[in-house]
């Protein structure tokens, strides 16, 4: 994505919670939906620092008209409590179906240097965008596992 439009992008991620009243409101509603999809295109990814909770700081490269729950630090609270509540220093944890990796990251974090990630995570693309966050976080201590995880053996 060029220059422009990742500052278009941007702009989306950090404007889009303030105007989403405004898609309602009938014509003005249509003509920012539409606005949007010409201003950032459906592929449009961004690299966006998490805004708060145990992940806050961290790196991720985001879909900006999807994204802003994850930038937001908002994703799944009972979830990211029972990592912070769990995962320490020195731990190895385990993301099955970790798509992008937002808890990876955060796990990453918490088990530090010392301790390990392996995320696992089937489709090509979203396992090669979940090796760019973790690499742009530099967390070497984490690795991904391109594999389908499944509950009883099979072919």
């Amino acid at each position: 994505m060029a220059k422009s439009g990742s500052r278009l992008a941007n702009l989306l991620l950090r404007f889009a919670p303030s105007l989403g009243g405004l898609r309602r409101v009938p014509v003005l509603g249509d003509f920012l939906s539409w606005t949007s999809r010409k201003l950032v295109p459906r592929d449009a990814l961004v690299w966006v620092q998490i805004q708060q909770g145990p992940s806050e700081g961290l790196w991720i490269r985001l879909n900006p008209r999807t994204g802003q729950d994850v930038q937001k630090g908002m994703g799944e609270p009972h979830v990211q409590k029972a990592l912070v509540d769990h995962l320490r220093p020195g731990m190895t944890f385990y993301d099955v179906g970790a798509n992008i990796g937002f808890f990876s990251l955060m796990a990453a974090r918490l088990v530090g240097p010392t301790g390990r990630v392996v995320s696992f995570e089937a489709d090509p693309e979203i396992a090669a965008r979940l090796q760019e966050n973790l690499a742009h976080n530099q967390f070497t201590h984490a690795q991904v596992e391109q594999k389908a995880v499944w509950s009883e053996p099979s072919t």
